[in-house]
């Protein structure tokens, strides 16, 4: 399997071109299974052959992870890390089947975001008239946000030809480059003339 493994790395850093922290982070994922796969079935003077992991491995795998405390999310990314490891060996023809796609990944809870209070939102927002460009810059920014409800990553995209101050309307491009209009308030579109 350590041939598989190096195989694979050399694959994500070569051909998908992934980050040296994603492909460390891959590494060490399989070397943890691995190790688990020797200390539970193999033995730790084997080096198991991947055709030899099944689908039981696997869940014995995370259901050992689940003992330590090891948090759902983190589960779901070493489950996501050993079907990619499989499916790549499934399709340069090491394997004849993917143990890794029969294991269901557990149940993620949705997490709703932490949103201010109106108190807190007022706090931050009242202030005393900016006495520099940078208080002025960060008004804008503030009010816009809130007006809008934009990411802060598609916040940082706007540009002058982005912004219509007359219709009170900006052009945001967001996740998948995709690109909405947003209205924005009074209180905001006065900000960003005071930055102006």
């Amino acid at each position: 399997m350590n041939d598989a493994i190096r195989a694979f790395i050399l694959y994500l850093q070569l051909e998908r071109g992934v980050s040296s922290a994603t492909h460390r982070s891959y590494q060490s994922d399989l070397q943890q299974f691995l190790a688990h796969m020797q200390a539970q079935f193999f033995g730790t003077a084997t080096d198991p052959q991947p055709e030899a992991i099944d689908a039981l491995h696997i869940r014995s795998y995370l259901k050992h992870l689940s003992d330590q405390g090891l948090q759902k999310t983190s589960l779901a990314r070493k489950l996501a890390c050993l079907k990619s490891f499989f499916r790549f060996l499934l399709e340069e023809g090491r394997l004849r089947h993917n143990p890794a796609a029969a294991v269901r990944s557990p149940r993620l809870g949705t997490r709703l975001p932490t949103v201010l209070t109106k108190d807190e939102a007022t706090t931050l927002l009242d202030r005393p008239p900016a006495q520099t460009w940078i208080e002025a810059r960060n008004h804008a920014i503030l009010e816009t946000l809130y007006s809008s409800g934009a990411r802060v990553s598609e916040l940082v995209g706007l540009n002058a030809d982005t912004i219509d101050l007359e219709t009170q309307f900006i052009r945001l491009r967001g996740k998948g480059k995709k690109e909405r209009r947003v209205p924005i308030g009074t209180v905001a579109t006065e900000a960003i003339r005071e930055y102006q």
